[in-house]
């Protein structure tokens, strides 16, 4: 596939805040049936998940807090707050 054209994305991890930058690729041959789909590289998903902005190591550190010590929401966002993440309430929840 071709390098079509190269993006950047936005992930917060617990050390610090930085713009990744993603080559994308792309099929050109008009009898392909993926043509013009775009394909983002793979290396991607080991740091964070698909359409979101926080890291992988986010995750367990959430999962941690609420299902291993029942800790509701706004002491989570809290807790990460204070490690210095900026993070809403609600992408809390839904983390």
């Amino acid at each position: 596939m071709w390098a079509a054209y190269h993006t950047y994305r936005t992930i917060t991890t617990l050390e610090a805040m930085g713009r990744l930058p993603l080559q994308m690729r792309r099929c050109l041959n008009p009898a392909c049936p993926q043509v013009w789909k775009p394909y983002r590289p793979e290396a991607e998903g080991r740091l964070a998940v698909p359409k979101h902005e926080f890291g992988l190591d986010v995750l367990p550190v959430i999962g941690t807090q609420r299902y291993a010590h029942h800790h509701s929401v706004p002491p989570l966002q809290q807790a990460l707050v204070a490690r210095g993440l900026t993070i809403a309430p609600r992408t809390v929840t839904n983390l």
